[in-house]
């Protein structure tokens, strides 16, 4: 493209966005501001009145031209947006602002310019502005977050450009203002909501403090510093009468704040340095110092004893100035300064410690700066926590694991039981004051997440978001599902209640002899009904290892409880495949190292499939045995074909007759029973009277009773399974 054909593209494109930009604040100034999709339209319209190309038509041919173009449309674009960013800026120049960004925000939604131009444009606007004069941009990016974001790689392209924008803007306000803060807030929502909570760009992976703000306070004089590290190992001697185990403090106990303020304000004010650096309580001591105070651990628990000591006396005196200190007493006027309270904590804002020593005592009558103390200690009480040997075991089984976040240091047992007793006290302390059940609930859930999120960044940050599911496999177990749900219900295979009642019923036997339980079977059945249960057992009590507290004795019972059950588990499967080893020996090659599971739904369904050709065949049967029970009919041979008769013999005649004539009896009404004693003398028995043995008379021939089939059957079976027991 020629100069002269470039100047006179340039000119016209120039044109057209200065003549829309004009259009756009008429129609503001007018009370009709034009909305994203007329702006967009518009935008289209000049650009293809200036025959603009779009990022799309880019090809081999043309990229020399292409390239000028869009250089063209990008530089008239800033430059527009650039002079109608003025400051300081009123509601007009600042609604002229908003539409010259909307045309930039336009014109890349359309394809003309590139996609990181509108975020890089705001970038450099913010760079120049001050801190007054970016809360509009920051509200225009708020309005435009969709457009801005859609389609946005987290990883390249436009996502470093506006995470660096918003932090950068971040650094830049001051936190010593109640509006910046609020400004801070803003610009912490609008990350959260524009990149998912997975992205690792806001995450400090390693677990880093930071040390770079430490709190400063006023160094004591030569000799006040000397009596102080007195003081401080005639407290070391005597914690040191138990060998290093703290004596409980009694209520009574003397404030230090009051007794030695001097020694105090040191040794409270130093505590700072361990809050913002807990990797101190692990540091080795320097090998010139002998003293009791080079000990960290040491120094901790006596600073905090005296810090608790002194917030007690604080507390104490606070109700008893207030007149709360009496039991039960409840009134309006309690409930009144509760709500006043609340208001007043809406208001609070304390950016930075006073760490004058003339304003401890001050400090220490105030309920929101010993809050602060006591929730700094409870932060670091977690920390330390975290650091136990049943921690780090439970951290360790995290995959994958983050062991950049592990920390190298494992807390002594002596130090653990402490931590947890001043732990103790320490929320006890909280529950001391007034509204602080309330905000005590408030930090333990807030310390609650934060643990959530330490065990989110030692998994390596696993994605929140789940695949989406396979629709074939989901469709194949919904047909599983189903093929289940409609199988025909297994028969019970007992009809009478169990299997030696009903071998006896179908051998209608008269002793008990052959009739032993198979022991294999029972033992099998009994073994995978066991195996089921117990392992039922042990699901629960991983559910319940899982929703137990780490480091809690309930955890190390269910523990114990657990490795027991899995024992168990394992003896019951290699006993089930012992056990099946004998009668399903076939199904072996189908169950792999041993599946029960498997094993057990093998054998049930060559139960099932062996049931039901029982049934069939003893169908085919009884249908048999009716056809041959049934008499055949003879018919008169002078009868005619159309009109055959048929030829009953007397007695079968007389015997339908009686029928007939019976069945009319009975639909006539059924007659009452006769009565026991005519039965009697008629010669009758009653219903369940054995009948009488044969008795032969004397001289009388006795036949020989031809025993039944079923009998001689079944004693053959007997002397069979007798055989087999022998051999």
């Amino acid at each position: 493209m020629a100069a002269t054909g470039l100047t006179t593209y340039r000119q016209g494109i120039q044109a057209e966005l200065r003549g829309l930009a004009g259009q756009l604040q008429e129609r503001r100034n007018a009370g009709s501001p034009a909305s994203g999709d007329e702006i967009r339209q518009l935008v289209k319209e000049s650009f293809e009145r200036c025959a603009a190309l779009k990022r799309s038509d880019l090809t081999e041919e043309n990229r020399s031209k292409a390239d000028v173009c869009f250089v063209t449309v990008d530089r008239t674009l800033e430059e527009l947006v650039h002079e109608t960013a003025v400051y300081p800026a009123d509601e007009t120049a600042l609604a002229h602002l908003q539409d010259a960004l909307d045309l930039l925000l336009a014109a890349y939604e359309e394809g003309y310019t590139e996609e990181t131009l509108p975020l890089s444009v705001l970038a450099a606007l913010m760079e120049v502005r001050p801190i007054s004069a970016c809360e509009p941009i920051v509200a225009y990016i708020e309005s435009r977050v969709g457009p801005l974001t859609k389609g946005m790689e987290y990883q390249r392209g436009r996502g470093p450009i506006l995470l660096r924008l918003l932090n950068d803007l971040l650094r830049r306000l001051p936190r010593s203002q109640s509006q910046s803060v609020i400004l801070s807030g803003r610009i912490l929502m609008l990350l959260s909501s524009a990149y998912p909570l997975g992205e690792k760009s806001g995450v400090n992976l390693r677990g880093n403090f930071n040390i770079g703000k430490g709190t400063v306070f006023e160094q004591e004089a030569e000799k006040e510093m000397e009596e102080a590290k007195e003081d401080a190992k005639k407290e070391d001697v005597k914690m040191e009468v138990e060998e290093g185990e703290e004596e409980e403090l009694p209520k009574d106990a003397e404030n230090p704040a009051e007794s030695n303020p001097s020694q105090f304000y040191t040794t409270f004010w130093s505590l700072q340095r361990i809050f913002n650096n807990p990797p101190l309580l692990f540091a080795a001591p320097p090998v010139a110092s002998t003293s009791a105070d080079a000990d960290p651990f040491r120094t901790l628990k006596n600073g905090l004893r005296q810090t608790l000591a002194a917030f007690a006396a604080a507390t104490k005196k606070e109700k008893e100035l207030a007149g709360s200190a009496k039991e039960g007493a409840v009134s309006g006027k309690a409930k009144e300064s509760e709500v006043d309270a609340e208001e007043g904590l809406e208001e609070y804002f304390f950016p930075k410690f006073l760490t004058s020593r003339n304003l401890l005592e001050l400090e220490l009558a105030a309920v929101n700066f010993r809050r602060q103390i006591l929730v700094q200690m409870l932060i670091l009480f977690q920390y330390l926590l975290s650091l136990t040997p049943a921690e780090r075991t439970r951290v360790q089984s995290f995959h994958p694991l983050n062991a950049a976040a592990l920390s190298p240091f494992v807390l002594q047992t002596e130090n653990e039981t402490w931590i947890r007793e001043m732990r103790s006290r320490t929320l006890d302390e909280l529950d001391s004051m007034d509204g602080g059940r309330r905000f005590r609930k408030a930090v333990q859930l807030v310390l609650q997440r934060e643990q959530n999120w330490m065990d989110w960044k030692l998994r390596s940050c696993a994605p929140f978001t789940k695949p989406s599911l396979d629709a074939a496999a989901e469709s194949e177990k919904a047909r599983a599902k189903l093929r289940a749900a409609t199988r025909k219900t297994k028969k019970f295979p007992y009809k009478m209640g169990n299997p030696n009642l009903n071998r006896t019923w179908q051998h209608n036997a008269t002793t008990l002899d052959g009739f032993e339980p198979n022991v294999a079977d029972d033992e099998l059945n009994y073994i995978l009904r066991e195996y089921r249960l117990e392992k039922n057992r042990v699901k629960q009590q991983e559910a319940q290892l899982a929703r137990a507290a780490p480091g809690s004795s309930q955890r190390y019972e269910i523990e114990a409880t657990l490795d027991q059950k899995r024992i168990r588990l394992q003896a019951l499967h290699w006993r089930a495949v012992r056990a099946a080893s004998t009668q399903h020996l076939r199904h072996f090659a189908s169950i792999g190292a041993g599946d029960v599971e498997k094993l057990e739904s093998l054998v049930d369904d060559e139960r099932r499939k062996k049931e039901e050709e029982e049934e069939r065949l003893a169908e085919a049967n009884g249908k048999d045995a009716a056809d041959e029970a049934t008499p055949k009919k003879e018919y008169d041979s002078d009868s005619s074909v159309l009109g055959l008769h048929e030829r009953m013999s007397p007695d079968v005649a007389k015997g339908k007759e009686g029928s007939e004539a019976k069945q009319q009896q009975q639909e006539a009404g059924t007659p009452e029973p006769e009565d026991a004693a005519k039965k009697n003398a008629r010669g009758e028995d009653e219903p369940g009277t054995p009948p009488p043995k044969d008795v032969a008379m004397p001289g009388t021939p006795v036949t020989p009773k031809r025993p039944r089939e079923e009998d001689v059957a079944m004693q053959d079976g007997e002397v069979e399974v007798k055989r087999q027991r022998v051999e």
